[in-house]
């Protein structure tokens, strides 16, 4: 399957909570819809660490991955969905200037297509977090200006490179 089949395949009737990330990983073996991931997928552990805690009770990352399909329909059942504020992969160790760059020549078709989405799904106390500084940077603005609910001031940090515990925190607090 690809990126969309995988991402389609999880889309919940009603959007409750959509996250926004920078992009695809490099390789479907890290994507956050792929139920069958072994290692480098912290932007999912570290999202149900916040939203499904209690399936940390006692477990491993290796133990909650081997539940991921489960834990992906639950997510859906709630009404959580990821999105991404480009839909081609990134290369890996481009500028965070070019990327911010290319965010913003993509804005404006992200941002009509979030706002096609929330029409069609969302509920109407649907929230929209922007993960990572230049997501934020290039989506905040315009999506409050088409009516997007974007409860953050500033971006919820990537869960990576030792940000673990600032996403949980960031998200934790938007959501509370």
């Amino acid at each position: 399957m690809n990126v969309q089949e995988m991402r389609q395949a999880y889309m919940p009737e009603r959007i409750r909570l959509l996250l926004v990330a920078e992009a695809p990983p490099e390789s479907t073996d890290r994507f956050f819809y792929n139920p069958v991931v072994t290692s480098h997928d912290s932007l999912f552990l570290e999202t149900s660490k916040v939203l499904l805690s209690e399936v940390w009770d006692g477990r491993s990352a290796k133990q909650v991955r081997g539940m991921k399909a489960d834990l992906l329909a639950r997510l859906r059942a709630e009404g959580v969905y990821l999105v991404d504020a480009v839909d081609e992969r990134l290369p890996q160790g481009m500028s965070d200037a070019r990327c911010a760059a290319i965010l913003r020549e993509h804005s404006a078709a992200k941002v009509a297509e979030i706002v096609r989405l929330l029409d069609e799904r969302g509920d109407e106390s649907a929230l929209v977090v922007l993960i990572k500084g230049t997501v934020f940077d290039a989506l905040a603005r315009p999506l409050r200006a088409a009516g997007v609910r974007v409860p953050q001031d500033a971006s919820v940090p990537f869960p990576g490179s030792g940000q673990q515990a600032r996403f949980r925190e960031s998200l934790s607090g938007l959501l509370a």
